[in-house]
This record gives structure tokens, sequence and C-alpha cells, in this order.
């Protein structure tokens, strides 16, 4: 790892690896409980970046739409090579509003999130609103009863509003391509390649931004089920 120095910022470039949990419990034919836990790896997977563990209670509506909302946990730790100076938590709220297109081989879905943050309350308080837009394109390849083959590519971008943003009003950007394969109706497997740029919240001692590269190895297990009434 590496980091490379220009006039405005100091970048550091470093490779992670990201394991992910997910996936949606159907309580009833509009309603389904949303869980996530991520477990996410600095230097391919030998160190801590960050554990994130994300609940909520989405909504279905006409037209492939979810609307929801609920609670993430999220634990950073010390990494890389512009490191926070001690480890830290977060507690989040979040709101969101999911619409997909679909087609004969694919689907586009479109995800807006807002996320109210409180980083850091045992140290340094700090109250913090981010909105987030993802777009996702999934292309099917090939298909066998409920057996699938598929490829996706999103890019989501996310944005820092409140009091307490100061040098990153530009939070950071995801871009990421996966292999999927879906084994039956509710279990599919993704493997891929992410991309995440963060600009960091603060400066370095000469006034310059910092930024982090991080190219990042992706497993996400997406295990999608429900509960179903017994017949009499």
């Amino acid at each position: 790892m590496q980091g490379q120095q220009s006039t405005t910022r100091l970048t550091a470039h470093q490779q992670h690896a990201w394991f992910v949990g997910s996936g949606l419990l159907d309580i009833h034919p509009k309603w389904s409980i949303f869980y996530d836990v991520q477990a996410r790896r600095e230097s391919w997977g030998a160190d801590l970046q960050q554990n994130l563990y994300r609940i909520g209670l989405f909504r279905k509506l006409p037209n492939n739409q979810l609307l929801g909302g609920g609670y993430a946990f999220v634990h950073t730790g010390i990494y890389g090579e512009l490191p926070v100076k001690y480890p830290f938590n977060e507690h989040r709220g979040w709101l969101q509003f999911q619409t997909k297109q679909l087609f004969s081989k694919g689907q586009l879905t479109h995800r807006y999130r807002a996320e109210f943050r409180w980083i850091d309350p045992e140290k340094n308080l700090r109250r913090e609103i981010r909105a987030r837009y993802m777009v996702r394109y999934q292309h099917t390849w090939s298909e066998s009863e409920n057996i699938q083959w598929y490829t996706a590519v999103y890019d989501e971008v996310f944005v820092n509003m409140g009091k307490d943003v100061a040098y990153n009003i530009f939070d950071q950007n995801r871009f990421g391509v996966v292999m999927g394969r879906k084994f039956n109706r509710t279990l599919s497997l993704e493997l891929g390649y992410l991309n995440q740029c963060i600009m960091q919240r603060s400066l370095t001692a000469d006034g310059r931004n910092k930024m982090e590269d991080n190219d990042t190895v992706l497993m996400s297990l997406v295990w999608n089920w429900s509960i179903k009434k017994k017949t009499p």
C-alpha cells in the first residue's frame, strides 16, 4: 500500500475484502423484515476495517417498489495508511425507497436512502445526515428452473449534510461488478470487485484532503425466506 501525494489531496491505495450476509424475511404478503450483516476487512482480509449490523422493516408497494427503514450499528477500527486516532461506534437510523424495472433478461434497480447518523457518541459525538443513491443493472445469462447465472454492475454515491460536516460533503462512491449464482427461489451467492473511494472528514497537517481508494474483493450471500402459515 502506498500513499500518493498531489497539491490538493493525499490518496491512500488499499486492498480490502468484504463479506456480506443479507436478505428479506417475509412475515406478511406486504411486509418483510430486512437484515444485513457485514464484515469489512483491510489488507485482503487480515485486519478490521468495519463491522456493520443493519435491520429494518419494508412495505411492499405496487410496481416492484419497496418503502421502509430501520436501525444500524457500525464499529470502525484503526486501519490503513490514513487511520483514525481510535476505534469508534456509530448508531444510525435510515429510511429507504427502492424501485425496480424488469426486462426479459435483466432488471434495473434505483435505491434512495437517507441515514441519520450519531457518530462516536462515547467520545466526540457528531450528528450528520447522509443521502445515498444507488443504481444497479442485473443481467441474467442462463436459467434452468430456479437456478440462474447473472452479472450485475452498480454505482452508489454518498453525500453528507449537517453542521458537523466540514471537508467531506462528498463522502464516498462505490462502483462494483459481481457475478452471481441463484441456487433456488431463496438463496443467491455473489462474488465480485468493489472500488470504494472515501473522502475523509479531516485534512492533513499541510491542509490537503485525505482520500482512500480501496480495491475490494466482495463476497455476498443473499437469503430471502418467509414465514408460512400452517394449513389446518
